[in-house]
């Protein structure tokens, strides 16, 4: 669930703004103020049993209000889907907090299955180790589905020449080798194209075999087409990343479009 917060203010009361000047520290101070309200009004709030904070990234807006983005970490693990962003006004005083972080936790962070151990369980339960073409990825999470869970999480990839066919990432348990959860990470592809209002633009695409479409995975999002006609629809595609055809304009502004407007509601709103 989100929450937005309506905070007291803090920060600064001097004149001069704290953010939007482009002072080398803007940042440095964005993230104390940061942490001031993560301690005082969400750590306090009720049932949070435990959190600590790491800085994923941080900005400043042409308003000049400051985004202070965290991770929340329980006992030195980093919780998945766990974040929060602080949203700061040019004076430093908060204005709200938009947060996904689990407030009740309780899990004991001492891994009783080995990271090796883990990938080859993930291996098995998905690609087999002869369809790898690269080292798995693993690395330790709090997962919480269907309850709490210390989870390590493997990253597999099997390629096709440059481009990624299958990236499954497995959750297993730490604790009990039990597979809680997997999903396919699937690679997307740079791609360039005409746009009607903003000359050539830069988007994923996803690629399929030998074909490109208008699908972005890592934002879940994707652009179809009613080839001009009311009743049947299907995904826009190409030969190649480069979407150039004045048949695809529309669909590539569409596409580029949403991604601009996902990547601002993502990062400025959580």
């Amino acid at each position: 669930m989100t929450l937005l917060l309506a905070l007291a203010a803090c920060g600064t009361d001097d004149a001069d703004p704290l953010f939007g000047l482009g002072r080398p520290d803007e940042l440095d101070v964005a993230e104390d103020l940061a942490f001031e309200v993560l301690e005082n009004d969400v750590l306090s709030s009720p049932g949070f049993l435990t959190g600590e904070f790491r800085v994923l990234r941080n900005f400043v807006d042409d308003l000049d209000t400051a985004h202070v983005h965290v991770q929340q970490v329980h006992e030195g693990v980093p919780v998945f889907g766990g974040e929060a962003i602080v949203h700061l006004d040019a004076m430093g005083r908060a204005t709200g907090v938009t947060d996904t972080l689990r407030r009740d936790l309780s899990l004991d962070t001492t891994p009783l299955y080995a990271a090796d151990e883990a990938v080859e369980i993930a291996v098995g339960a998905t690609l087999g180790w002869a369809a790898l073409t690269d080292d798995p990825v693993v690395d330790l999470w709090v997962l919480r589905r269907d309850g709490d869970h210390l989870g390590w999480r493997v990253q597999l990839d099997r390629q096709d020449g440059t481009h990624a066919t299958s990236q499954p990432v497995v959750f297993v348990d730490a604790r009990s080798g039990e597979v809680l959860w997997s999903y396919e990470n699937l690679h997307t592809t740079t791609a360039t194209g005409t746009s009607h209002y903003d000359g050539t633009v830069t988007f994923d695409t996803y690629l399929s075999g030998s074909t490109y479409y208008l699908e972005d995975t890592t934002r879940d999002l994707g652009t179809l087409s009613f080839n001009n006609g009311r009743s049947s629809v299907s995904w826009t595609s190409d030969t190649d990343t480069s979407w150039t055809s004045s048949s695809q304009t529309s669909a590539v502004s569409a596409h580029w479009a949403a991604t601009e407007v996902w990547d601002y509601y993502s990062g400025t709103h959580g």
